[in-house]
């Protein structure tokens, strides 16, 4: 199964563009371009949140955030998929990123990151812990506290981000 098929509802979160997400994404996506989530920020203000990153994993530049914008707002005014008004926010995912995708885990293999599991495992559901490997779907992490190794399926992920270190 496609990773990206397998991983829809963590990189989808906002429900109302579920119904036109596999549109948004494919043409985000054929413009060079990785969908790594959708949310919706709800304080005073809705926002619409697109987290996106190059496909060569180079930097998106503000004119790229523009050129996207364009095309989602385009897309979503096809048919009005949010009610009422909301603010739509383009952005490369930052240093504390979600981790979603099994290809991610792999990358930062080395980082530090902050994980929730679905189930407890060794008494934890969350934790803070280094990547350390990727293997079968499956990730080892050292947890920081203890340094107790956890070799965890990528399905009992609940969420997962990056934590910035600057040591």
């Amino acid at each position: 199964m496609d990773e990206k098929l397998e991983n829809f509802s963590k990189i989808v979160q906002a429900k109302e563009v579920i119904e036109i997400a596999p549109k948004l994404m494919q043409s985000i996506k054929s413009l060079g371009f990785r969908v790594v989530r959708i949310s919706m920020i709800e304080s005073y203000t809705k926002t619409l949140q697109f987290m996106i990153e190059r496909a060569d994993l180079s930097e998106i530049t503000i004119k790229e955030c523009t050129k996207l914008s364009r095309l989602i707002s385009e897309i979503l005014d096809e048919k009005d998929f949010i009610v009422g008004e909301y603010n739509l926010e383009i952005s490369s995912p930052g240093l504390e990123r979600p981790i979603i995708e099994y290809s991610d885990f792999k990358r930062f293999i080395g980082s530090k990151a902050k994980i929730k599991l679905k189930e407890e495992c060794k008494k934890k559901i969350r934790f803070t812990g280094l990547i350390k490997e990727c293997v079968d779907k499956k990730i080892t992490f050292i947890d920081n506290k203890d340094d107790e190794i956890l070799i965890i399926p990528i399905a009992s992920i609940d969420e997962a981000k990056l934590v910035f270190s600057d040591l």
